[in-house]
Protein backbone atom coordinates (compact mmCIF):
# COMPACT_ATOMS: atom_id res chain seq x y z
CA UNK A 1 0.00 0.00 0.00
CA UNK A 2 2.85 2.36 0.98
CA UNK A 3 4.26 1.50 -2.74
CA UNK A 4 1.00 2.51 -4.29
CA UNK A 5 0.95 5.86 -2.71
CA UNK A 6 4.72 6.53 -3.31
CA UNK A 7 4.10 5.99 -7.14
CA UNK A 8 0.84 7.93 -7.02
CA UNK A 9 2.95 10.94 -5.40
CA UNK A 10 5.30 10.51 -8.22
CA UNK A 11 2.61 10.74 -10.73
CA UNK A 12 1.75 13.76 -9.79
CA UNK A 13 4.18 15.45 -9.25
CA UNK A 14 4.97 14.83 -12.81
CA UNK A 15 1.56 15.92 -14.17
CA UNK A 16 2.45 19.05 -12.14
CA UNK A 17 5.78 19.71 -13.71
CA UNK A 18 4.32 19.17 -17.38
CA UNK A 19 1.30 21.58 -16.47
CA UNK A 20 3.55 23.90 -15.59
CA UNK A 21 5.79 23.72 -18.82
CA UNK A 22 2.80 24.11 -21.17
CA UNK A 23 2.10 26.95 -19.84
CA UNK A 24 5.37 28.87 -19.72
CA UNK A 25 6.00 27.71 -23.55
CA UNK A 26 7.25 30.61 -25.97
CA UNK A 27 5.32 31.04 -28.77
CA UNK A 28 5.26 32.92 -31.87
CA UNK A 29 3.00 36.42 -31.42
CA UNK A 30 0.25 37.15 -33.91
CA UNK A 31 0.92 41.07 -34.34
CA UNK A 32 -1.90 43.24 -35.31
CA UNK A 33 0.81 45.99 -36.36
CA UNK A 34 4.39 46.16 -36.59
CA UNK A 35 6.55 49.90 -36.50
CA UNK A 36 10.69 49.85 -36.34
CA UNK A 37 12.27 53.07 -35.56
CA UNK A 38 15.41 54.38 -34.98
CA UNK A 39 16.54 52.05 -31.70
CA UNK A 40 13.01 50.19 -31.02
CA UNK A 41 10.30 47.94 -32.62
CA UNK A 42 6.37 49.58 -31.76
CA UNK A 43 4.17 46.25 -31.84
CA UNK A 44 0.29 45.82 -31.37
CA UNK A 45 -0.70 42.98 -29.80
CA UNK A 46 -3.77 41.10 -28.22
CA UNK A 47 -4.40 41.86 -24.20
CA UNK A 48 -6.65 40.00 -22.63
CA UNK A 49 -6.30 41.58 -19.24
CA UNK A 50 -2.92 40.55 -18.13
CA UNK A 51 -0.61 41.03 -20.58
CA UNK A 52 2.06 43.24 -19.95
CA UNK A 53 5.40 44.40 -22.20
CA UNK A 54 7.93 42.03 -19.99
CA UNK A 55 5.56 39.25 -21.41
CA UNK A 56 7.58 39.90 -24.88
CA UNK A 57 11.05 38.86 -25.87
CA UNK A 58 13.17 40.08 -29.60
CA UNK A 59 14.55 37.61 -31.47
CA UNK A 60 17.34 39.17 -33.94
CA UNK A 61 19.40 37.40 -35.99
CA UNK A 62 21.12 39.41 -39.12
CA UNK A 63 21.69 37.53 -41.90
CA UNK A 64 23.87 39.95 -44.19
CA UNK A 65 21.22 41.12 -46.07
CA UNK A 66 18.63 41.97 -43.34
CA UNK A 67 18.00 41.49 -39.83
CA UNK A 68 15.03 39.22 -39.15
CA UNK A 69 13.39 39.77 -35.95
CA UNK A 70 10.67 37.74 -34.49
CA UNK A 71 8.10 38.87 -31.63
CA UNK A 72 7.91 35.84 -29.21
CA UNK A 73 5.25 35.76 -25.81
CA UNK A 74 6.58 34.41 -22.68
CA UNK A 75 3.97 34.09 -20.39
CA UNK A 76 0.77 33.78 -22.25
CA UNK A 77 -2.35 35.66 -20.84
CA UNK A 78 -4.89 33.34 -19.58
CA UNK A 79 -7.45 35.91 -18.31
CA UNK A 80 -10.83 35.83 -19.76
CA UNK A 81 -11.34 39.66 -19.99
CA UNK A 82 -12.85 41.05 -23.83
CA UNK A 83 -9.28 40.84 -25.79
CA UNK A 84 -8.32 44.49 -26.90
CA UNK A 85 -5.16 46.02 -28.57
CA UNK A 86 -2.43 46.43 -26.21
CA UNK A 87 0.98 48.77 -27.59
CA UNK A 88 4.32 47.57 -26.89
CA UNK A 89 7.63 48.90 -27.30
CA UNK A 90 10.80 46.33 -27.71
CA UNK A 91 14.57 47.84 -28.13
CA UNK A 92 16.61 46.69 -31.19
CA UNK A 93 20.20 45.89 -30.74
CA UNK A 94 21.91 48.59 -32.92
CA UNK A 95 22.62 46.85 -36.64
CA UNK A 96 23.95 49.98 -38.37
CA UNK A 97 21.98 53.28 -39.87
CA UNK A 98 21.17 51.08 -43.32
CA UNK A 99 19.48 48.29 -42.07
CA UNK A 100 16.64 46.73 -43.74
CA UNK A 101 14.32 44.57 -41.44
CA UNK A 102 11.91 41.59 -41.85
CA UNK A 103 9.77 40.44 -39.47
CA UNK A 104 8.98 36.83 -39.17
CA UNK A 105 5.64 37.18 -37.32
CA UNK A 106 2.28 36.83 -39.02
CA UNK A 107 -0.08 39.84 -38.83
CA UNK A 108 -3.54 39.34 -37.27
CA UNK A 109 -6.87 41.05 -39.38
CA UNK A 110 -10.01 41.97 -38.47
CA UNK A 111 -11.70 40.38 -41.22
Amino acid sequence: MKNKIIILLISLSSFAAIAVFAHTKSIQEGLYSASIHENRIEIIVKNNGCTKAQDFRLDEFNTGEYVLLNVVRTKPDLCRAMSRPMTVNIAIKAWGKNNHYKIKNSFITNK
